[in-house]
């Protein structure tokens, strides 16, 4: 059976190459916060290298005190990012094996970047992926959102212009 997937798309108004490298080095805790019952970011940790190379991994720590490990598992600046995000120790731990990811990032005619995150979660069974697909669909969605809106807002007045 295949995962319980979501895709959030937004137009940023920075360079590409520029807000690429910018998201993938923002502090968590100031794009992930609290939506619905989904806890905020509030540190990461033990991390290995960049999030722009693949291996790179580090810990996420959420408000309700629980963590999960963030790995990168393909990078090809400044166009695409693939991670996985795995031992889950939320609420959550019981229905989802693991999370992968894929952010794109295109140049948008009007000179920004167009911005694709792409989400699935894998449950431990069948019955769990079925449990998730409605969490996904609206409350991971609109928690996707919410970090994309919040990292526009931070990037667009510090972005470089984008002549021609």
């Amino acid at each position: 059976m295949n995962g319980a997937s979501t895709t959030v798309v937004t137009t940023v108004h920075a360079p590409r190459e520029w807000f690429f490298y910018w998201f993938l080095s923002v502090d968590l805790p100031k794009i992930m916060h609290r939506y619905g019952i989904l806890p905020s970011v509030v540190s990461t940790r033990d991390q290995t290298g960049p999030m722009y190379q693949a291996g790179s991994t580090r810990v996420i720590q959420f408000s309700d005190g629980s963590t999960a490990v963030e790995e990168i598992t393909s990078c090809d600046p400044p166009s695409r990012v693939i991670y996985r995000v795995g031992q889950v120790t939320s609420m959550f731990r019981h229905l989802v094996r693991e999370g992968r990811a894929q952010i794109t990032f295109l140049q948008s005619p009007t000179g920004g970047t167009s911005v694709e995150w792409r989400y699935t979660f894998y449950g431990h069974n069948w019955a769990a992926t079925l449990l998730l697909r409605p969490l996904v669909s609206t409350l991971w969605r609109g928690f996707l959102q919410s970090t994309l809106s919040r990292a526009k807002q931070l990037a667009e007045p510090v972005a470089p212009s984008h002549s021609p």
